[in-house]
């Protein structure tokens, strides 16, 4: 072997020796690190690429439509950091994307060096289209924000509607809950509420605090109703019954709320219509309200 060659050999082994006596001495990996193009895992201490993070995606109805990534929000090893992101490779991120006329959706995911695309298909929104009727077929609401102007008899004992609810073209209801209040004096005269849809009785859900009451001692009860999706069609059935010998009349009323995902004030992503500080999170504005008179001539 020549002496260049000899001077190669001790060059390496130097060098060998360096980087032992620093991991050793300073418990530290001082070799050079390569690669850092994205996806490569380089340690906690640096990528050759920083991190950096991207919300990609398209409508879940219609895929062939781009959609663009708006209103993001994240939540970095379970502290909520805002609307932007800036951290380290092994990172565990849950981003809130929520672009325009579309659901908040939320993906959970752990951050690489270099790009992270993170691919998201939404929704978008329209609120549900309703008409009801009574138990005998008459309409006595169509899409009117207003009282309607078809009585119904005084309700005693019992009564049923039938809702007919219809969807959007091209779009989602998502998760809207329905809240049903009767007239003034129901709360203390009603026995049971029930809401089933496609043959199946749905559970009750609470109703936020920030939502209140029309009419006096009223009892309301809230359901989470189906999604409709691409105009799809659903027919549920409402049913009440009251105490014994108890009546009831005066306005009722059926309101609508298209459910939204955000960060709520403890930093925590939830579904709902309101945070826990009383701002409206629905989707689609205002909430939908139909109103509807029994025995009111």
């Amino acid at each position: 072997m020549g002496k260049n060659s000899n001077n190669v050999v001790l060059t390496v082994l130097v060098i060998g020796l360096l980087a032992l006596a620093g991991y050793v001495i300073f418990g530290k990996d001082l070799s050079i690190p390569t690669g850092g193009t994205g996806g490569g895992n380089l340690g906690q201490e640096g990528c050759g690429v920083a991190p950096a993070i991207s919300a990609i995606g398209t409508d879940a109805i219609v895929p062939s439509t781009s959609v663009t990534a708006a209103g993001a929000q994240y939540i970095v090893n379970g502290v909520y950091v805002g609307s932007s992101y800036t951290g380290t490779n092994g990172d565990s991120v849950r981003l809130l994307e929520d672009p325009t006329y579309y659901l908040a959706e939320v993906k959970d995911f752990v951050v690489h060096c270099g790009q992270n695309n993170i691919v998201y298909t939404w929704k978008k929104f329209a609120n549900v289209t309703v008409t009801m009727y009574t138990d005998a077929g008459t309409e006595v609401l169509s899409n009117s924000l207003t009282a309607g102007t078809v009585n119904e008899s005084l309700m005693s004992n019992s009564k049923n509607w039938k809702m007919h609810l219809v969807g959007t073209a091209q779009k989602t209801t998502g998760d809207t809950m329905m809240i049903a209040e009767f007239p003034s004096g129901s709360a203390s005269n009603m026995s049971t509420v029930t809401l089933t849809c496609g043959g199946s009785a749905l559970a009750s859900v609470p109703i936020s605090s920030f939502i209140t009451s029309t009419n006096t001692n009223a009892y309301r009860i809230a359901y989470v109703l189906p999604e409709l999706k691409d105009g799809a069609v659903q027919d549920c059935y409402l049913s009440a019954t009251l105490l014994a010998s108890k009546t009831l009349s005066g306005s009722m009323r059926t309101s609508y709320y298209g459910q939204e995902q955000f960060v709520d004030t403890d930093s925590i992503i939830k579904k709902g219509l309101y945070d826990s500080a009383g701002t409206a999170k629905f989707e689609g504005g205002a909430a939908q309200t139909y109103n509807f008179i029994i025995n009111n001539a």
